[in-house]
This record gives C-alpha cells, sequence and structure tokens, in this order.
C-alpha cells in the first residue's frame, strides 16, 4: 500500500508538471496521504538528529503546523517542508527543508534547511490546533 500511494503520487505529479517544476501540494489531503505523512515525520526526525546543536531541547521537537508542501520530480522527489514545530517547553520554530525521497532504495537525504529567525518564539507552539487536525484527525505528529 506504501508503493501504491507513493506511485500514484509521483504519476500525479509526473503528469500535471514538466521535470523539474516545483509544484505546490495542497496540505489538506496530507491526513489521507500516509506516505507523504511519513516522509515529513522522518525527515523531520533525521534534521533533528544531524544538528541537535541547533535545535535547544533536543529531539522533543514535534509539528505543530504545516504551512506548506512543495514537490519537484528529479531523480526521485524533491519535497520542501515548511512547517512551525514546537519542543515540549512551548519554544516554537518555523523550518524549511528540503528532502531528496528515492522510496525503491528506502532513502530520504536532507539536502538544505533553515529556521525563519523571525519566529524563534512561542507563537508557533499556540498554533497547534489547526495542524493537528490536518495531520492525524486531532494528534499531533510527535518524534
Amino acid at each position: 500500500m506504501k508503493y501504491l500511494s507513493l506511485f500514484i503520487t509521483t504519476l500525479a505529479t509526473f503528469c500535471f508538471a514538466m521535470i523539474g517544476d516545483w509544484q505546490s501540494y495542497d496540505i489538506s489531503n496530507l491526513s489521507h496521504d500516509a506516505s507523504l505523512k511519513n516522509t515529513l515525520d522522518t525527515t523531520l526526525e533525521l534534521l533533528l538528529q544531524e544538528n541537535e546543536n541547533d535545535f535547544p531541547s533536543g529531539s522533543n521537537w514535534h509539528i505543530t503546523k504545516v504551512y506548506s508542501i512543495e514537490m519537484q520530480l528529479v531523480n526521485g522527489i524533491n519535497y520542501r517542508f515548511k512547517v512551525g514545530i514546537s519542543n515540549l517547553e512551548g519554544k516554537g520554530l518555523i523550518v524549511t527543508w528540503i528532502v531528496n525521497s528515492q522510496p525503491w532504495k528506502d532513502q530520504n537525504k536532507v539536502l538544505s534547511w533553515q529556521i525563519d529567525n523571525n519566529t524563534q518564539n512561542d507563537t508557533v507552539a499556540q498554533e497547534s490546533s489547526t495542524t493537528s487536525n490536518i495531520l492525524n484527525k486531532g494528534e499531533s505528529s510527535k518524534l
């Protein structure tokens, strides 16, 4: 089922876009796309592990809001995620990262990332209710 969902997503991306162009993803479909949701969760965890010095409070971060997702068909699929995350202390950040996903190799690689310096405060943590419902019908995605 995982590969069928990925195949459909890849096929739709290919049919409606030229190779190499970034295409917006309708985040209201995220709760129905287990493969993409898994990629989002897995790559956030990977990003936090690889850059633990840049994220205070270790890996106690979870997604509170998905702002945007874009896809680019290349050797695999590049995803550009822009999400709000918060930790157990209530600190919030908005983080954007690009990951290359090659599911036939069961491989995800973070290519680049950045923290929006204007959002290093508690406001992201307070925005969680809307996106929690989108992510998993009322449950936030905890790592």
